[in-house]
Parts: structure tokens; sequence; C-alpha cells
């Protein structure tokens, strides 16, 4: 895993934070989506639904920049880059329903939103389809991790899917309880929590 480092340049690229209000876009499924627009040579304006949590991160997984837009930002905030040398780097925006990461090249001053490089993931689905049996879909992931926990937060079953496979779950066999799905790829992971009953 990488280390996680805050520079110089990165404490520039905060400062640069600031909420201008606006609207977000809506993609074609109706999931609300980040988009990442290029506002000026080295700006670009982020499109959040609501309050996200936004990273930095350069080529080498080193995370510059990590903040908070609050609710009262969101929508559309502006973020300059113009400390940052050239490079390719990502911003990612996430909260407990999203992650999205968009590609960003700067070079010769200007900064382009690489459209081909964005990916997104959705909050995984978690579909009862029997007593204590569930079925979790995460779609759009190569590589998946599925753990779950118990009220102690003690594990009880960790594993790793392909994508293509059926994710179920019977829990009958567990006591009767509050349990924690921890689903997702290594970069984001999502929880939700269940009660194994009788």
């Amino acid at each position: 895993m990488k280390r996680i480092q805050l520079t110089m340049a990165a404490l520039m690229v905060a400062a640069g934070l600031v909420g201008t209000g606006g609207t977000y876009a809506q993609s074609n499924d109706g999931v609300t989506r980040v988009q990442v627009r290029k506002s000026d040579s080295k700006k670009v304006r982020l499109y959040t639904p609501g309050p996200v949590e936004v990273a930095i991160i350069d080529n080498d997984g080193t995370v510059l920049y990590k903040g908070d837009i609050k609710e009262k930002d969101s929508k559309v905030t502006a973020i300059n880059l113009t400390n940052l040398p050239n490079g390719h780097y990502y911003l990612t925006a996430t909260n407990s329903d999203f992650w999205v990461s968009q590609g960003l090249t700067i070079r010769n001053n200007e900064v382009n939103v690489d459209a081909q490089n964005t990916t997104a993931l959705v909050k995984p689905t978690l579909i009862p389809y029997g007593k204590n049996k569930f079925e979790i879909a995460m779609p759009g992931t190569q590589t998946v991790s599925i753990a779950l926990y118990d009220r102690i937060n003690a594990l009880v079953f960790s594993e790793t899917y392909v994508k293509g496979h059926v994710h179920r779950f019977d829990l009958n066999r567990l006591p009767e309880g509050d349990y924690t799905f921890v689903v997702g790829p290594d970069f984001k992971q999502f929880t939700e929590r269940i009660a194994v009953q009788r």
C-alpha cells in the first residue's frame, strides 16, 4: 500500500478549493454521478450531488490533498491545480453511496480532463432472497472483496470474487445478532449492516 503524504503543492491546491454553487449532472441510468470539467488553463470544476470527500492523487498513488466538500459548498466546486507540475493525476470524490476517480493530465501549464480515464463505483445492493440469505450485486467491478464481521468486529468470513460470480450468502448457521458486510475493491469499500434472526 502506498504511503499517504501531504505536500506543499497539495496544500496550495487545497487553498484553491472554492464552492461556487450551480447544478450537477445525472447519468442516463438515474444514478447521480460526479463530473469534472475543465474551467481554465489549470483549473477544473467538480460537480457533486452533495457532500463528498475529495482527494488529488499523483500517478504513483501518493495522496497530495484530501478534504471535504460540505453540503453548503456542494453542487459545483472550483479546484485550482496551478501549483502542480506536469504529470498525470487522479481527482477522486466519494461518500457512503459512490466512489468516482477522474484522470487529469497537466502539460505545458494546461490541465486536460481524460474523458477515457474515469472509474465509478456505486454502493453494492444487498438483496435478501430468503430468511438470513443475502445476495450482493456489485456492478461494474472486475474484482471484489467481501468480508463479514460480527457485532464485536471479529471477522466471520472473507473472500475475493471475480466479475461474473454470484455472491450469495446463507447466514442461517451464524448466531443471532447484528453483522456488517464490507464490500468493494481495495481502493473503496462500502459497509452494510444486517441482522440474523431466528
